[in-house]
């Protein structure tokens, strides 16, 4: 389980991680932060809304959010682009989201951003902001 992160300065993260010794230290040379991003909060609990919200099913992207892939691939601050299914509240089912590995700490802010200039304002949401992802290791 992952304790703390220590951002070195120089593109590497430490992971401190809780061991049944103690604690570990690991340096990641290559860490991209990930975010997500799913569709506006109305579309979340759809007409209801309330303790018992019915969102429209799907099994893939929404067509915003296919159309924000498009938008965001092939930028700078943006390592790769994927789809991950996961639950946008603890009352709705998972659901196929945009996952956003930024190319590096600083460059989150400029892609949340990014996300928030396409569309109306309301049109995604960001979130779980995750810093200890690591692919690859």
């Amino acid at each position: 389980m992952t304790l703390t992160l220590e951002y070195l300065g120089d593109g590497r993260v430490a992971r401190w991680t809780l061991t049944p010794d103690g604690t570990a230290r690991e340096v990641h040379e290559d860490h991209h932060p990930t975010l997500f991003v799913g569709d506006a909060a109305g579309d979340l609990y759809g007409r209801s809304g309330g303790p018992d919200p019915t969102p429209p099913s799907r099994d893939g992207l929404s067509d915003a959010l296919r159309d924000h892939w498009d938008f965001l691939g092939g930028q700078e601050a943006i390592e790769r682009l994927s789809v991950e299914a996961h639950r946008q509240t603890f009352r709705t089912e998972a659901r196929p989201l945009l996952r956003v590995d930024a190319a590096s700490t600083d460059a989150v802010r400029s892609v949340a951003n990014r996300v928030q200039q396409f569309g109306q304002p309301d049109t995604y949401t960001c979130y779980n902001v995750d810093f200890t992802g690591c692919r690859g290791e």
